[in-house]
């Protein structure tokens, strides 16, 4: 049951490390290494934090109170982790089909949701992480999430998810979109802004 408990904490959140180059033009104004030394960073620390609490959540009330957690703290703590990396670092986790609103995907965040699609689409395997030229605002960094099996129990059809599940989510969430997922599909992306100074240098 704890190795139930800790894979469907994981599952939502777990995301793969690496980087691609968002354009030739990146290249020039900006290293890689440094943009995705501080994303991938923060990336981790989110991952790690939120697995932690959601495991906690699970192990003492049951999978309905981990959609508490994501209800009520999962996005302060993606902002404190932000504000701890450094400043002008910004987090966010977005997708195509959000079940918080405030995870809807901005206009940047759309292009990049559509890159890591359409690559995945034409070369069978979704890349490990993409560098974006966000313009005044600095850069983004982007790392994919995955459903994997044990999140169908809150994201998949409808109906195989738990009644009481099913209530808590209707009850914090009367607009989501975010069920209908089946094991191995895209779910969404890790989003780490990081401003132009902090990119030249990575510190």
């Amino acid at each position: 049951m704890r190795s139930f408990r800790y894979v469907l904490a994981a599952c939502c959140v777990v995301a793969s490390g690496g980087c691609e180059r968002s354009s030739p033009a990146v290249e020039s104004r900006v290293s890689d290494a440094a943009v995705a030394q501080v994303g991938s960073d923060a990336a981790r620390q989110l991952r790690e934090t939120l697995v932690k609490r959601l495991t906690a959540a699970i192990d003492s009330g049951g999978t309905a109170s981990a959609i508490d957690v994501c209800a009520l703290e999962a996005g302060e703590m993606t902002d404190s982790i932000g504000d701890a990396v450094g400043p002008g670092v910004a987090m966010k986790r977005t997708s195509t089909r959000v079940r918080n609103a405030r995870n809807a995907p901005d206009s940047l965040e759309q292009a990049a949701l559509a890159y890591f699609q359409k690559v995945a689409d034409s070369a069978g395997e979704m890349p490990t992480s993409w560098v974006q030229d966000a313009g005044t605002e600095g850069f983004r960094y982007y790392e994919p999430l995955r459903v994997v099996d044990l999140c169908v129990q809150c994201h998949g059809p409808v109906d195989s998810i738990a009644p009481d599940v099913r209530a808590v989510i209707a009850e914090r969430y009367p607009e989501d979109r975010a069920t209908g997922y089946t094991s191995g599909d895209f779910r969404g992306l890790i989003r780490v802004s990081v401003p132009a100074s902090r990119a030249h240098d990575g510190t």
